[in-house]
Order: C-alpha cells, then sequence, then structure tokens
C-alpha cells in the first residue's frame, strides 16, 4: 500500500468526517450506510486523488472527478467505472464562473453531492523565497485557495440541501506546518 493510498483511508476514517462512525470498525463498515451518497473530489487524479477516489469506491460511493487533464481523468474513470458510476469533467479551479457552470451542468443522476474533498493544489518547486517568480506564486494562491473557495462556493447549494449528512474536506500539506527553507513559499499557502 503506498504512502497515498493510506493518506486517503487515514481521511476515511478520520472522526472529524462527519457522519463517519469513530473507532476502529473497518472502512467499508463506516461508509457503506452512505451508499447512495455521492462525492466531489476536485484535483490530480494521481497520487493522493486516485487513492482517495479509490477508497471512496471501494466503499461503494459514486464519483465525480474533475481536474485539468481529462486523459487523467478518463483513465481513472475507466479504472473505478465496474464498481461505481463515476462522472469525470475536465476543470480548472481556478476559473470561477467555469466551476459553477460545471455544478450547474451535473447530469441529474450525478447532482446530489454530499461530501466534497477539495484536493486541488499545486505547489512550487523547491527554492528560496527571494527567487520565486511572483506569477507563478499567484497562480498558486490562485489555485490552492480560490480554487478552493470557488468549487465550495459553487457546492455549498447542494451541500446545505443534505443538512448534517453533508461533508466538506480540505486536504492541505505538512509543508504548512513544517516548512523548509527551500520551500517556503508553498507553506503559508498550503496551510491556508
Amino acid at each position: 500500500m503506498t504512502p497515498c493510498h493510506i493518506a486517503a483511508r487515514r481521511l476515511a476514517l478520520c472522526p472529524h468526517a462527519r457522519g463517519f462512525y469513530s473507532g476502529s470498525d473497518n472502512l467499508h463498515r463506516r461508509m457503506k450506510w452512505q451508499r447512495a451518497k455521492w462525492c466531489l473530489l476536485p484535483g490530480r487524479p494521481r497520487d493522493f486523488g486516485e487513492a482517495a477516489a479509490q477508497v471512496f469506491a471501494d466503499a461503494g460511493w459514486s464519483l465525480v472527478l474533475s481536474g485539468r487533464r481529462f486523459e487523467r481523468l478518463k483513465t481513472l474513470q475507466d479504472k473505478l467505472a465496474s464498481q461505481v458510476p463515476v462522472h469525470i469533467i475536465e476543470l480548472d479551479v481556478r476559473d470561477s464562473d467555469a466551476v459553477a457552470a460545471a455544478v450547474a451542468a451535473l447530469p441529474a443522476g450525478f447532482a446530489d453531492i454530499t461530501t466534497l474533498i477539495n484536493n486541488a493544489g499545486l505547489a512550487l518547486s523547491p527554492q528560496p523565497a527571494q527567487k520565486v517568480d511572483l506569477d507563478d506564486w499567484k497562480t498558486m494562491i490562485d489555485t490552492n485557495v480560490t480554487g478552493l473557495v470557488n468549487v465550495t462556493h459553487a457546492l455549498l447549494p447542494t451541500l446545505i440541501n443534505h443538512g448534517a449528512g453533508a461533508s466538506i474536506i480540505n486536504i492541505g500539506s505538512i509543508a504548512g506546518q513544517w516548512p523548509i527553507p527551500a520551500a517556503t513559499s508553498t507553506a503559508p499557502v498550503r496551510l491556508s
């Protein structure tokens, strides 16, 4: 099991993810009671994003996956489609109008999202802060912070309709808690 799969399983077991049981029961028992529920997972369909999608699919959750690279989304959709319904959207979370339009255009069977996992994010290559190009830093902020706000805002009406059964899970990074000198530009953005 890769570190990403371990992290995704921990996410699914997290007692702070409202609606999941606490204790040491197995993952499927914790998530099965929400079998008819939908999860929106924006972000990179590799590494953690792929592992989280697999964990939720293994538990029977239907998925809406979004990201900027359609080919990678399609590959992940093909991998999971035999387990659960999977809808994919090519989407840049930095574009608030595109995010709102994509959420509004979800097919009827896919629009009943109860869990949002904000996984979209990027990091700059390690370098001292004084060498970071300010346009690159703005792109990182637009993705990691504004993108999270765009997706959450577009999905809030749906999540509010579900009341206490809805969850928003924001994925951060250890870089925000334990910054290293070569990545000081990434640390504050990954913590926000």
